[in-house]
This record gives C-alpha cells, sequence and structure tokens, in this order.
C-alpha cells in the first residue's frame, strides 16, 4: 500500500534461527529492521559514524512505525484518533 522498497527475510517459525532471536528479545513475528541514513557522529575518535538502527516487532508497534518513517508514502495504515479503531484494537489485545 505504501510502496516502500524493502528486502523480505522469511524464517521458519517453528525454528526461529539463532541471529533472529538475538535481534528479536521476544522473538515475535513480524519484525522490520529500519536502516536510517541519518548518521550521528561518534565520540571524538577517528572511527567512521554507524548508521543508526531501529528493530520494530508486533504487527501494531510496525504499522505505527511505518507511518511514522514513511508519512507521504501512501495512506496512513493506523487511523488517528477514530474511537472505532480503538475500541477494535483494544478488544483484540484482550483475546
Amino acid at each position: 500500500v505504501k510502496q516502500i522498497p524493502y528486502q523480505e527475510q522469511l524464517i521458519s517459525l517453528q525454528n526461529k534461527p539463532e541471529w533472529y532471536k538475538v535481534l528479536v528479545p521476544t522473538t515475535l513475528v513480524p519484525a522490520v529492521l529500519f536502516h536510517h541514513d541519518q548518521r550521528q557522529p561518534q565520540d571524538d575518535n577517528d572511527e567512521p559514524a554507524k548508521p543508526q538502527r531501529q528493530i520494530i516487532w508486533e504487527s501494531m508497534e510496525v504499522l505505527k512505525a511505518l507511518d511514522a518513517q514513511f508519512p507521504n508514502h501512501g495512506p496512513t495504515l493506523v487511523p488517528l484518533d477514530d474511537p472505532a479503531f480503538d475500541a477494535a484494537v483494544e478488544q483484540a489485545d484482550q483475546l
């Protein structure tokens, strides 16, 4: 829907690889790893700046993060200020 370029990495849900367990402490899926173009300077040393990374898991949190990171790419994935949507999410969380 947002037409954002991405790289997909499929994993076994029954036998998650060790690298995934390290990357996602809860081992929940889905998870999205954002690579930010903005580089923050290192402390006063000669090492090059490292790109910033952020891992997000849980479906709703992934949708919110995609909306926040790419506000001008397609429609909003999570409606804002929608009482009916908020009620449905709360009810789903209780299941």
